[in-house]
């Protein structure tokens, strides 16, 4: 793309046009020289000097450098060249006349493309898909609707919108297009019901008798199937007789024979049967024996076996911990490592005195942390875990224990649940930042002694 190739009202002073195309300036530069070029002659005239002179492939250091194409003054890309605005500006307010024929506008040359999106004498193509024809804007609504073989039209039938171009091909396969029956029996039914016209309603379709099943074995046309009725009656109803004898003949038969292997059958069981209800008997008084016991013994073990939690932490001088946790001297604890169960996962459990960042002041947090462990190696990734905390009613008090219980079973999807990896630090998620109220933790015996217990429980998901 040179300079601007318009019909400018006036002529436009040599000192506007590019040393090199020779038309108005577009995006004019001006080098330290005091000549000026359109970026892209100048570009394309130094490119060409360029690779003339050290090949395809220059240093960039080499590429920085070329000589001025009116007086070869070495000018440096970066330093030397300058965009002249100035100069853009004068050119871009010069009057011009609109390039369609038959357009009377004139105007800056800055405000044509404004004009162009508007100007009524414009070539432009059909918006229609698959029409390839061309004409002046003003005439463009009148073809996209009116005169275009490719704009769409409702067929009168199925009521479809289809290119004006394709409507016989459409015809020839429109479901709602009116048809005359194969039968030539004068009726015209839309394209898609015509099977089921000639199957169910056209009258010169040959059809069986309604009584084929009985025995009768015309074939005759649907319009006479009446009179074929009325004629055959008496034939028809000795058909029906003889059909009815048969068939009570057969189920008589079948009776009877349906009888004899039944009584057979409960001969042969009856003494079977005698003998199976016995045992159920004998099996019924051995079963409720056998859950009874192995009911008391499950108790038994129940009360004797109570797996105790991963982690049992007391904290001590809870009272001045959270006092220094309120002053922001101490924000969070962090328990001794323990295992999710032998050659487990490798936990720790941080408690927030004060809450977390999210809920200050009011709140006593909990999250397990998951660390690097010596088993991570055998254990299957992203850690999925069902995790209990509990806040301990310590005993002591004259009511039943109300322990502080809260679970949760962990996201896998979280980053917090992948595989630990060194160096790598991870924000706490897996736990509760809402896990007990400051004025809660103070009621019961979740206190005592100036110490809370907290116990952590970890199991397979269920």
């Amino acid at each position: 793309m040179a300079g601007y190739q318009e019909n400018f009202v006036s002529v436009v002073d040599e000192d506007f046009q590019c040393c090199i195309c020779n038309f108005p300036l577009r995006e004019p530069l001006q080098t330290r020289c005091g000549h000026r070029f359109c970026r892209e002659c100048l570009e394309d005239a130094s490119t060409r000097v360029t690779t003339n002179h050290l090949g395809n492939c220059p240093d960039a250091e080499d590429a920085q450098y070329f000589p001025c194409p009116m007086d070869s003054v070495k000018l440096d890309h970066n330093k030397d060249v300058f965009p002249d605005k100035a100069t853009e500006r004068k050119i871009l307010s010069f009057i011009i006349q609109c390039p369609n024929h038959g357009c009377e506008w004139t105007g800056a040359l800055g405000e044509k493309d404004n004009h162009m999106e508007s100007c009524l004498l414009l070539i432009v193509s059909c918006t229609n898909n698959n029409c390839t024809e061309t004409m002046i804007r003003k005439d463009l609504d009148k073809h996209v609707t009116i005169g275009c073989q490719w704009r769409l039209v409702h067929c009168s039938y199925c009521n479809e919108p289809q290119p004006k171009c394709q409507g016989e091909e459409h015809i020839d396969v429109c479901k709602k297009y009116p048809v005359q029956c194969s039968a030539a029996c004068g009726v015209e039914v839309p394209r898609e019901k015509i099977l089921e016209h000639t199957e169910s309603n056209c009258p010169l379709i040959t059809v069986s008798c309604p009584f084929a099943v009985m025995g009768c074995d015309v074939k005759i046309l649907r319009n006479q199937i009446e009179s074929h009725l009325q004629s055959s009656s008496s034939r028809h109803l000795e058909l029906a007789c003889v059909k009815l004898h048969n068939t009570q003949e057969e189920f008589r038969e079948k009776t009877k024979e349906l009888e004899g292997k039944m009584d057979s059958l409960c001969m042969l069981h009856d003494g079977r049967i005698s003998t199976l209800e016995n045992q159920l008997k004998e099996f019924k008084k051995v079963n409720d024996f056998l859950v009874d016991k192995v009911a008391a013994q499950a108790k038994q073990i129940s009360a004797l076996y109570i797996k105790p939690p991963q982690l049992s932490w007391r904290i001590n001088d809870i009272e001045k911990i959270l006092s220094q946790a309120r002053e922001k001297r101490s924000t969070v604890l962090e328990s001794s490592p323990f295992y999710s169960a032998n050659h487990g996962y490798k936990l720790k459990l941080y408690v927030y005195p004060n809450g977390d960042v999210t809920n200050k002041h009011n709140y006593l947090s909990v999250f397990v942390v998951i660390m690097e462990g010596e088993y991570d190696s055998l254990l299957p990734w992203p850690f999925h875990q069902k995790i209990t905390f509990i806040l301990v009613d310590q005993p002591g008090g004259s009511d039943e224990k109300k322990n502080i219980v809260m679970e949760l079973t962990t996201d896998p999807t979280l980053s917090s649940c992948a595989k630990p990896v060194a160096g790598k630090v991870v924000k706490p998620s897996n736990g509760f930042a809402r896990f007990v109220t400051h004025k809660n933790l103070k009621t019961r015996r979740y206190i005592v002694n100036d110490s809370l217990l907290l116990q952590v429980e970890v199991h397979p998901p269920n």
